[in-house]
């Protein structure tokens, strides 16, 4: 499997989402892959993590997945916790990365294409709003 990604970050100005392999390398059918996604943060704006709360949307990454890919892992960093009265919560304000473990197809031929998709739903405020954004990936494989 060799992997091309996507055409770049998507989401709004403020939070933007890059899905990309990494490693750079071609992989068997039926092996691994480690993917990255990269998240950008503008200055001042901050979004919320997957821990659901009562005072916030958490994010969510929607994986849409072709016949045969699995997901093994997918390992977030810690958030900051920010303090607002007598809650706390999970907040992400810069640049960040996290990894996800993919199990590719172990029936793939030579020529066979599979699009990963991630739709990511979630909640990015400053000081003053907060909006709800979303923002859609796609990582392509191909079997060799």
């Amino acid at each position: 499997m060799l992997a091309r990604m996507n055409a770049g970050y998507s989401g709004p100005e403020q939070v933007k989402f890059k899905f990309i392999e990494y490693g750079g390398k071609e992989y068997k059918a039926g092996s691994d892959v480690r993917v990255v996604i990269q998240v950008k943060v503008k200055k001042g704006f901050h979004f919320y993590g997957t821990k659901e709360g009562d005072t916030y949307v958490n994010t969510k990454m929607n994986w849409e997945l072709p016949e045969g890919f699995e997901i093994i892992s997918c390992v977030w960093p810690e958030p900051k916790i920010k303090k607002e009265g007598e809650f706390e919560t999970p907040i992400y304000d810069k640049q960040l990365s996290f990894r996800a473990k993919l199990k590719t197809p172990t029936n793939a031929k030579p020529g066979d294409k599979f699009k990963i998709n991630i739709h990511t739903t979630f909640q990015y405020c400053n000081h003053e709003a907060c909006w709800l954004g979303e923002a859609n990936n796609q990582l392509e494989f191909i079997a060799r």
